[in-house]
């Protein structure tokens, strides 16, 4: 099963865009997302011309919350609201499916040591960088979707 994550991010757009054969394309929502967020992922569905299945933490519903209930902003291995916001939500979600997985990550080009260390620390599935694979930075995402009408 092939995922694409997307983050309501030009990025990670455009690598849904490029991947091939994407069976689902997932978002992980936070309450205290820019407002703007959810208005970009559905413009991004119309685009895309599918589905964007939305999932959110069933514990925690924003940073402040879980910044105020574990009274932690950040420690040497990572912030909590990353760790309960957005990974143990995909990690909840990877034990209802726990099928091999195939990731599509919207890292550009200039996050391959970011991409690198993904891959080694989540060996147990595959991974697609397309803006990597591509040689597409940030920056060159934003201007080929505005060139091309979308924003």
């Amino acid at each position: 099963m092939k995922i694409c994550w997307f983050s309501c991010g030009i990025s990670s757009f455009v690598a849904c865009y490029l991947a091939k054969d994407v069976d689902e394309i997932i978002y992980t929502h936070v309450a205290n997302q820019h407002e703007d967020s959810l208005r970009f992922l559905h413009d991004c569905e119309k685009l895309l011309g599918r589905k964007i299945h939305i999932l959110q933490s069933d514990k925690y519903d924003s940073v402040d919350d879980v910044i105020e209930r574990t009274r932690c902003i950040n420690t040497a291995y990572g912030a909590p609201c990353t760790k309960w916001l957005k990974k143990q939500v995909r990690r909840d979600w990877e034990q209802k499916h726990y099928e091999h997985h195939t990731y599509v990550w919207g890292f550009d080009v200039n996050e391959k040591a970011r991409a690198e260390k993904l891959s080694e620390t989540m060996s147990d599935y595959d991974h697609e960088f397309p803006l990597i694979d591509n040689y597409l930075s940030k920056e060159e995402c934003q201007t080929g979707v505005k060139a091309a009408g979308y924003v």
